[in-house]
């Protein structure tokens, strides 16, 4: 017990029934076993996740030339 909390066994409810989403997931695949070929990874996604890394490190490193106030201003719209 760490500062007056505690975990219990009892704290949780148990049902008995199976995990949804993996007979959901069963379920699915049977009826429509052309889903499979939509597993993976997407490539098309690499050139965007690749411009927003490079984004986001450039502004870091020009965000360290910024006043205080246009610092603030960049974070507060970038990062939302």
């Amino acid at each position: 017990s760490t500062m007056g909390q505690q975990v219990s066994t009892t704290s949780f409810t148990r049902v008995g029934t199976d995990e949804p989403h993996r007979s959901r997931r069963k379920a699915i695949l049977s009826k429509h076993p052309e889903i499979l070929d939509l597993y993976g990874p997407d490539i098309r996604l690499l050139p965007m996740i690749l411009a927003i890394v490079f984004t986001q490190l450039s502004l870091a490193v020009y965000s360290t030339t910024l006043p205080g106030w246009q610092w603030f201003l960049l974070s507060w719209s970038i990062g939302g």
